[in-house]
């Protein structure tokens, strides 16, 4: 026998070792029949094709319940992968799970989407909607599930990666998995990996070209690595340096330690700077922490997967000397003010003050 206990402390039971959630939803009435697009089992939210066994408190959610939103966000990622392939024959497809603020799918096309193909695809779904086509979920064994795939020629869904059951210390795994309920956490560590950066590299290298247009000047080095940092960090990196480094000597021997990691199968950590010349003062806001440019610039540092730590200017060694030794000195040099020193890496309050800006990340 199934019971299940209700918010207002009431109680039901029905008959069997388990219940479809369909039809405790029915045994509410019409009204709630209509209304039901999921419910919550103890700890777990449910659809109403699945079973539900033995006992625990029992919510109906409704569209508007926030807790409902995964649910709904699942059925509308099945609900995008049929739009598409009905509209772009050929196409492929991968996972789509629900995640925090919406959901998504991974295709194989042709031709990249374009914003008139993204219109179309969301008017097809509203008519699929509409329609008076049936949607259920079914459990398959893994075996029926390879041979419907197979025929469909959907090659990502029969080569899936297995899932992840050992969630890495260090990485997002075990995080990410208990804050969605994921049990596989390979949805987690495929949008919080290095693929995810290198993205933001690429994205850069033309945030950098535009830069440029308005006489602002970008450059990066690895300054550390591995324990091993370089005597002149402000120096330009040597063309054809593997590693970004601008001292040859401290590149030879992060080289050797990086050897060294890997025969031990070992991993390194280190630091790289960034500047831009030319910014002009007055970029940010003293008043509004989210629009402070340094608040800004390190939010988009930290939130690097690898990275644990920021710092703008002399940074984190500014904590150890009186503030005599910190700040900048304002001069008038050429008919303009200038600063004698830049250790506050050209922000102050939140707004850049004309001098070279300086981050490092570790």
């Amino acid at each position: 026998m199934v019971q299940i206990k209700l918010p207002d402390g009431s109680t039901k039971s029905y008959e069997g070792n388990e219940v479809p959630v369909a039809d405790i939803v029915d045994s509410f009435g019409e009204s709630w029949r209509r209304q039901t697009v999921a419910a919550r089992f103890e700890d777990e939210v449910v659809d109403l094709f699945q079973s539900v066994s033995g006992e625990g408190e029992f919510k109906l959610l409704k569209e508007a319940d926030e807790e409902s939103l995964s649910v709904l966000r699942h059925t509308t990622s099945h609900l995008l992968a049929d739009a598409v392939l009905q509209l772009f024959k050929g196409a492929k497809f991968a996972i789509g799970p629900s995640i925090e603020n919406g959901f998504y799918y991974d295709f194989e096309v042709e031709e990249p989407f374009t914003p008139d193909d993204l219109e179309k695809i969301e008017a097809k779904m509203k008519s699929m909607l509409k329609s008076e086509a049936e949607m259920k979920r079914e459990v398959w064994t893994k075996d029926k599930a390879k041979q419907f795939f197979a025929a469909q020629n959907q090659d990502y869904k029969i080569e899936e990666l297995p899932p992840v059951t050992a969630p890495r210390p260090g990485h997002a795994d075990l995080a990410g998995a208990i804050k969605h309920g994921f049990r596989d956490a390979r949805p987690v560590l495929e949008r919080s990996s290095a693929r995810e950066t290198a993205a933001r590299v690429a994205l850069g290298a033309v945030a950098q070209l535009f830069l440029r247009e308005f006489d602002v000047l970008l450059k990066s080095a690895v300054v550390a690595l591995g324990g091993i940092a370089v005597e002149r960090e402000d120096a330009d990196v040597p063309a054809g340096s593997d590693l970004r480094c601008p001292d040859p000597a401290a590149e030879k021997l992060m080289k050797a330690e990086i050897d060294r990691a890997r025969k031990e199968g070992d991993t390194l950590g280190g630091v790289f700077r960034v500047e831009a010349e030319g910014v002009p003062p007055g970029l940010g806001d003293y008043s509004r922490p989210p629009h402070r440019l340094d608040s800004r610039l390190a939010a988009a540092l930290i939130s690097i997967p690898a990275i644990k730590g920021v710092e703008i200017g002399q940074g984190f060694a500014s904590a150890g000397i009186p503030g005599s030794r910190v700040h900048d000195e304002i001069v008038r040099s050429g008919g303009r003010l200038s600063r004698t020193s830049n250790r506050a890496g050209g922000i102050e309050g939140g707004v850049s003050n004309g001098e070279k800006i300086v981050l490092r990340a570790a």
